[in-house]
């Protein structure tokens, strides 16, 4: 396989990718949405092995940085998730150039699960799988500031933060540092108005939940979403893997049989 480093989008707003194509002709086109914040960065790992993983199974792949994350242009502060889903538009029709008569699927992690679902219709994908998708924005940002009061308070023997605080900053359109990135009062309602896509949105034929935790059972919210796309006409499969939550670890996690079972459903029957 080869790995190519690509530039995609406007001048200005330019995002950084890196596109994994097969010696051998795709079977389809994977496009995969990293998380945000630090969640990003530990991921990282695990998502290149992804993408090498279904680049060997025959997959043409693209990961890329939205605005202002990682190797692409701008500042966090100044995008926030409409920009973002923008993004995955423009990096799915960079894709669909590469192959336009492939069938192409999304694979999200965290927010990066969010923001696939909520782009899938306008990307025309046929198949989303989620990785612990963090599809309720405002719960997202409740645990988010739970694992900042939670390292303040080993690191310093006490939390300076207050989540109610948090809060009420955000809704007087006061900023908020999250581990070094600026959370606007815009970011932060958009993330909390973001939600599934409702009963009668366009939605993918196939999607993929998977729960990843201490144990195999599903939490209720997951299998809610999941009843939420079937009734949109979306085949919704659900699956739980017994693994640390890789996207906030320093170290290494062997994310290997949530990769492989991944892999084994885009494979299926299409």
């Amino acid at each position: 396989m080869r790995e190519e480093s690509v530039r995609l989008g406007h001048a200005n707003e330019w995002l950084h990718g890196s596109l994994h194509e097969p010696d051998e002709a795709a079977r389809g086109a994977a496009l995969i949405c990293a998380p945000l914040f630090e969640e990003r960065k530990s991921a990282q790992r695990a998502l290149v092995e992804f993408a090498r993983a279904l680049c060997r199974a025959h997959w043409l792949v693209l990961r890329f940085d939205y605005r202002g994350c990682g190797d692409s242009a701008g500042d966090f502060d100044a995008y926030s998730v409409p920009d973002w889903q923008e993004d995955v538009r423009e990096a799915a029709a960079f894709l669909r150039a590469r192959g336009p008569d492939l069938p192409l699927a999304l694979i999200g992690l965290r927010l990066g699960g969010a923001l696939a679902l909520r782009s899938a219709g306008a990307c025309a994908a046929e198949t989303v799988a989620l990785w612990a998708p963090a599809l309720d924005g405002r719960r997202y940002l409740r645990d988010v500031l739970r694992r900042k009061m939670v390292k303040e308070m080993m690191g310093q023997g006490q939390a300076r933060t207050r989540r109610n605080d948090c809060f009420e900053d955000l809704e007087a359109g006061r900023r908020l540092d999250f581990d070094g990135y600026a959370v606007t009062s815009r970011l932060y309602r958009d993330l909390a108005a973001l939600v599934p896509p409702a009963n009668g949105e366009p939605s993918p034929r196939r999607a993929l939940l998977a729960h990843v935790g201490p144990n195999e059972r599903l939490p209720t919210d997951l299998t809610a979403w999941a009843a939420a796309l079937a009734a949109s006409g979306c085949r919704a499969d659900t699956v739980a893997f017994r693994l640390p939550p890789f996207w906030s670890l320093i170290g290494y996690a062997d994310t290997a049989p949530l990769a492989e079972r991944t892999i084994r459903w885009m494979e299926e029957e299409r």
